[in-house]
């Protein structure tokens, strides 16, 4: 189990609080970040679009498995949206939506 852990990547899409630069990105205060397992991996404007991103970033060619979660913040029908247009990406990949509900966080987002 231990080893399959390292098969699964994570990341959150959530918004800047302030101003900053990290790892060669600049982020401006209320810009819409993806964070993955240890680095910054997308940074704009719409939500929907880097989570896209992140999704993206954190997808290789054993991937096997994306499972979405949208927060409070987000309506079901963004994040269908988000869903489909991840499935037409990746086709050969199984998409899990839910609703986590979570503040903050506008997506909580797994790949295995």
């Amino acid at each position: 189990m231990t080893e399959e852990m390292k098969r699964v990547h994570t990341g959150q899409v959530t918004y800047a609080v302030r101003n900053t630069t990290i790892d060669d990105k600049e982020i401006r205060e209320h810009d819409i970040m993806g964070l993955g397992d240890s680095s910054i991996l997308s940074v704009g404007q719409d939500i929907e679009t880097v989570a896209f991103e992140t999704v993206a970033a954190m997808i290789d060619s054993d991937s096997e498995l994306v499972s979405i979660y949208y927060g409070s913040d987000v309506e079901q029908e963004a994040a269908d949206e988000l869903a489909k247009k991840v499935k037409e990406k990746y086709p050969d990949v199984d998409i899990e939506l839910h609703s986590g509900g979570q503040p903050i966080y506008y997506y909580i987002l797994s790949v295995e």
